[in-house]
């Protein structure tokens, strides 16, 4: 743990800090712009919500039926 934390701080002085170039209302259109053509193309969800659930476990693989966990 000490060999990371003594790394880490002699590495942040090698550190490239950069100036911000540009106008921050640019980078916050690129965003918003990225989130819509996302949110339009993600593929439709199907009619029938137990579709959404897990599929149902294969005998003989996963757990014994035990729902606790040790």
């Amino acid at each position: 743990m000490a060999a990371a934390v003594r790394s880490f701080l002699l590495g942040s002085r090698l550190y490239r800090h950069q100036r911000p170039v540009g106008s921050p209302l640019t980078r916050i259109l690129q965003v918003v712009v990225a989130a819509w053509t996302k949110r339009t193309s993600v593929a439709a969800l199907p009619a029938n919500p137990s579709l959404l659930n897990e599929a149902v476990p294969v005998a003989g693989q996963g757990h014994s039926g035990d729902d606790r966990r040790r």
